[in-house]
């Protein structure tokens, strides 16, 4: 019975697939097939139509226009994703979500010229990465709510800080490929920035380059419309994608963020450091400030620092730290945190 399923579900594929051709426009199907015989897959049809939907999600993620056969893996996988998924929509009504700020510096070493906002999730004491969570928000529709959430939270920490005296600088804040592609975005973002009465040149809004790809007429429409509200807009992994250069002629950035893969063992003279200076280069003829994340090493910045960036960002000065922690460093201005390392840079 099994074999006989599959039999049918490849020539339903080669069906669907087959090219056909409307108005002299060749048009390309795709289609994802879910099998759950019986009776290995269930004993009645709500069962089986269950398992073989399951089947059918699994066969989507392993990349479109292919079958899936149930297996019981697939449906304990299952149940951990949504328990996963409710432990998160919990998450969010019990405040589990918390921010940590990391700053970048100055070229100078002696200023903190922004603070990047990074979503943490406290999960019964232990702190996760939104690597772990975010992809899950997104398949929830959750993460709209935890955007906004995150929005207003980093609007009331500047308001917090500014009324404790701080000198508070350019926040950035981490968009995902959902955010981009709702088109209440930028009205919401408006409401919430003057409710808490910041302006909008005061946020930053870094997506990552993978999301340009494929010229989403809707992502770059929501792009403009953050910079018409007066946001500035950053690349984050840049030189991680396969179109670096190619998307800023379809794109209007302020800021790119180069990739830490080009800073990890740079040396001088070497390849990586050539390739950064190029890209320094090219971004001040298309004037856009120029960040190098993920720095770790002194012997990094002094590679780095005749290629003229704008700004550093990574261990050697700071690690994430909480708002608490921020206010510190902001309020008081100690000396910078590895005094030997701006001792270097002159």
């Amino acid at each position: 019975a099994l074999q006989g399923a599959i039999t049918v579900a490849e020539k339903l594929l080669a069906e669907v697939g087959a090219p056909y051709y409307f108005k002299g426009t060749e048009i390309l199907v795709g289609a994802s097939i879910g099998i759950a015989p019986f009776p290995a897959s269930g004993q009645d049809v709500e069962t089986l139509m269950n398992h073989a939907d399951i089947a059918m999600y699994r066969s989507k993620e392993s990349g479109r226009h292919g079958y899936q056969c149930f297996t019981q893996e697939m449906r304990l996988e299952t149940t951990r994703q949504r328990a996963a998924e409710q432990a998160l929509e919990r998450a969010l009504h019990a405040g589990e979500f918390e921010l940590f700020y990391q700053p970048r510096v100055a070229t100078d070493g002696q200023r903190i010229a922004a603070l990047e906002a990074l979503l943490r999730w406290r999960d019964n004491g232990t702190l996760k990465s939104p690597h772990s969570f975010v992809p899950l928000l997104e398949r929830t529709g959750l993460i709209g709510e935890v955007g906004d959430w995150v929005v207003a939270s980093v609007c009331g920490q500047i308001k917090a800080w500014r009324e404790a005296g701080c000198d508070v600088p350019l926040v950035s804040i981490n968009l995902s490929a959902s955010q981009l592609r709702d088109v209440g975005l930028s009205r919401r973002l408006r409401r919430i920035l003057d409710s808490y009465d910041i302006r909008p040149d005061t946020i930053e809004f870094e997506i990552t380059e993978t999301l340009l790809l494929g010229k989403d007429e809707t992502v770059k429409r929501v792009l403009q419309e953050l910079r018409e509200l007066g946001c500035s807009i950053a690349i984050d992994d840049f030189g991680a994608g396969y179109c670096s250069f190619a998307y800023l002629r379809d794109y209007r950035v302020d800021v790119i963020k180069i990739d830490r893969g080009f800073i990890s063992g740079i040396t001088a003279g070497s390849t990586e450091a050539l390739l950064v200076g190029g890209i320094i280069r090219l971004a001040r003829d298309l004037s856009l400030k120029v960040v190098i994340e993920g720095v770790e090493r002194q012997e990094e910045v002094e590679v780095l620092l005749p290629c003229d960036p704008d700004e550093f960002q990574g261990y050697l000065f700071h690690r994430p730290m909480d708002a608490a922690a921020i206010r510190k460093l902001l309020c008081f201005a100690p000396d910078p945190p590895n005094s030997d390392v701006s001792q270097n840079w002159h």
